[in-house]
């Protein structure tokens, strides 16, 4: 029941690449993969699209991915349209895009978008986007956008939802997600060189912020942190007029974007 697309547990060096996978479901975790216990596990350049959880019990986990106790890189992929369901009396929703429990996964070069949790009666949804439970876990340029935690008695990070362990955003845009960009519960949640925007609420919790441009003035004027419209066109690219444009803490190079652009007219980071 769990896995709808692939369920890999205790292996080394397994890579997906190219791979689509499209309208899987399961129940309980891991609408289209259950990973467990993987040393060096790839995923790139890979879609996971319209997978389902629906529930066996009171949790359900993972819209997209379940990974618990796996290392490894997801890069240039997407996540979308993942769905976690809970329909009954207390239900708990949580991970529409990503479930995280131990381990260490870097996810790079990657868009994590419009994935939902719903639970109808009483329902507590975390972690729209992404959830981490455990582990270390870094997001490098990375966009989370337009999730949504649609709990009927608690809704809590649209975008991305850290409970315990190590959460690390490098070069990230947060944007438009409900019910909160990134909460922190618990654990340590550092952020730099991202924007926030356009989300219910930017930041909930604790976060070590820097040079972060964050709509509700979160740490504004303190590590290089601001408030200014980022000037969005084309969806999440930056006009040329951006205030954003030049005013992170590295370079572009330094930062391993120095082939990237960030801009509608092609110019390079």
């Amino acid at each position: 029941t769990w896995g709808g697309g692939a369920y890999i547990s205790s292996a080394r060096n397994i890579t997906f690449r190219n791979c689509l996978f499209n309208r899987n479901t399961a129940l309980e975790r891991g609408g289209a993969m259950f990973l467990q216990s993987i040393n060096n596990m790839q995923l790139r350049d890979c879609v996971i699209r319209n997978s389902t959880v629906n529930r066996i019990g009171t949790f359900s986990y993972g819209g997209g991915i379940y990974a618990e106790n796996c290392s490894g890189l997801i890069s240039n992929s997407t996540i979308e349209l993942g769905l976690v369901y809970g329909p009954g009396g207390w239900d708990r929703s949580i991970g529409g895009a990503a479930y995280l429990t131990g381990g260490g996964l870097t996810f790079r070069d990657t868009m994590i978008r419009y994935n939902r949790l719903v639970a109808d009666y009483y329902g507590l949804t975390y972690g729209g986007g992404a959830y981490v439970e455990s582990g270390s876990h870094t997001f490098k340029n990375c966009v989370i956008a337009g999730n949504h935690t649609e709990g009927t008695w608690e809704a809590q990070g649209g975008g991305l939802y850290a409970n315990n362990g190590v959460l690390t955003l490098e070069n990230c845009t947060v944007a438009a997600n409900q019910k909160e960009g990134l909460r922190r519960a618990g654990g340590t949640v550092t952020a730099r060189d991202s924007i926030f925007w356009r989300n219910t609420d930017d930041i909930t919790g604790t976060v070590t912020l820097t040079y972060c441009d964050i709509e509700d003035g979160t740490s504004k004027g303190v590590n290089g942190n601001r408030s200014e419209n980022p000037r969005f066109e084309r969806g999440l690219y930056l006009q040329p007029s951006s205030p954003c444009i030049d005013r992170g803490s590295r370079t572009g190079a330094a930062a391993g974007l120095a082939t990237y652009t960030t801009l509608t007219n092609g110019t390079l980071d």
